[in-house]
């Protein structure tokens, strides 16, 4: 006959399952409850992700049945893009040529295929420093730095060791969103709507959401970089677009 201390906590067995999609490999995780599950796709967050599940399965006594095979394929899966933070990599700078005033412009690989571009203008010198900034914090070494220095310097006429000598910042925050990702950017421009337009050349699903008139791009890459997913590109969900929109 069973008493209140005979009760016997029974652990739930199920598996987590995986479906190759056409934007990637994707969990499922179930919830401990038939028919319900939480999908995560194997990303740079995914151990995060099955961390936060695994916690929660405990909980409800659950246990998962090949989380060790899971965990083995999302680390061969995993993309290796943050990798680039371990091992120097030497990167030229693109040097891109059309002859007209401010028509001229350099292109600066970053995480994976994303690249940004910057006008070689009367702020080229000072834009080049936030790129430098950013390459040594992600151990990047731009192997043609100083014959892009001299093209530059030539081009503006302006010497890069005075440059930076009491300079106004006018340069404009934006933020756009690929509605083919559902990815949000941002980032800074002296002419927003020209970078959309320049950007829109090679993938017409973006479109600009604001422009601000003053440089706050470094302060919301820092409030938001846990939802950076590379380069410029954030995954923000409509209440924090609504926010940064409403209260910047």
């Amino acid at each position: 006959m069973n008493t209140s201390d005979d009760i016997v906590t029974v652990t739930k067995l199920d598996a987590i399952k995986i479906t190759e999609e056409e934007d990637g490999t994707w969990l499922s995780v179930p919830l401990g409850l038939v028919g319900w599950y939480n999908d995560y796709k194997i990303d740079k967050y995914i151990f995060k992700n099955l961390k936060k599940e695994i916690k929660y399965a405990n909980k409800i006594n659950l246990k998962y049945t090949n989380l060790k095979e899971i965990i083995s394929i999302c680390k061969n899966l995993q993309p290796k893009e943050d990798n680039y933070e371990k091992e120097k990599r030497k990167i030229n700078i693109s040097l891109k040529f059309k002859g007209k005033e401010n028509n001229n412009w350099l292109s600066f690989p970053e995480v994976g295929n994303h690249k940004v571009g910057i006008y070689i203008d009367r702020h080229i010198f000072k834009n080049l420093d936030f790129e430098i900034e950013w390459a040594k914090k992600h151990n990047i070494e731009y192997t043609n730095l100083n014959e892009v220095i001299n093209i530059c310097e030539k081009l503006t006429k302006i010497n890069y060791t005075t440059n930076s000598i009491n300079f106004v910042d006018d340069r404009k925050t934006y933020l756009m969103k690929d509605n083919h990702t559902k990815l949000y950017k941002i980032g800074f421009s002296n002419n927003p709507k020209h970078r959309e337009t320049t950007l829109q050349s090679e993938k017409p699903s973006i479109k600009m959401v604001k422009i601000w008139n003053k440089n706050i791009e470094k302060k919301l890459h820092k409030l938001y970089s846990e939802y950076r997913v590379r380069g410029e590109w954030f995954n923000l969900t409509p209440i924090q677009v609504k926010y940064i929109c409403t209260k910047f």
